[in-house]
């Protein structure tokens, strides 16, 4: 239910910032890197693929796309920061504890997405709105996830 509410949340959030096709694309591409460096990071009798790290990839793409609007040259480099460090802080205060919760897979989706944030936050707003740009994206957005378990159950 968390994951469902907070997916909601920060979708509809990111959705208004970078529109909902690009927003959806970047989500799912965060979770899918922050997974594969979760796998990376654990041993190989970790099994968790879980939504939650696309999850936290949407509250680090929010962080890392606010980040350079308040990076005005004048200001300190803590203040240049803040947007990703609240992002940070709220990743602490709802991804590091539970009984089953899988920290590191949190963590990886967290940098991806502020990753994805930052590269995102240096394209041309008008051109990630271009109808045709979010088209692209919003459909490949569920392509990818169709894909992912399609290979997933053609491979188990």
């Amino acid at each position: 239910i968390a994951n469902l509410a907070f997916g909601i949340l920060f979708g509809m959030l990111a959705g208004g910032t970078l529109g909902t096709g690009v927003a959806w694309l970047a989500i799912v591409l965060a979770g899918t890197l922050g997974n594969g460096l979760n796998a990376l990071l654990q041993d190989g009798a970790h099994a968790s693929i879980g939504a939650s790290t696309a999850i936290f990839g949407a509250l680090g793409l929010l962080s890392g796309h606010a980040q350079p609007a308040h990076a005005a040259r004048w200001r300190t480099h803590v203040r240049r920061w803040a947007p990703v460090a609240a992002g940070a802080m709220l990743l602490a205060l709802f991804g590091m504890s539970g009984e089953r919760t899988d920290i590191w897979a949190h963590i990886t989706g967290f940098v991806s997405g502020a990753g994805a944030g930052l590269m995102l936050a240096r394209v041309d707003p008008r051109r990630l709105r271009a109808p045709r740009v979010q088209a692209l994206a919003g459909a490949a957005a569920p392509a990818l996830v169709a894909l992912g378990w399609t290979v997933a159950i053609l491979s188990g």
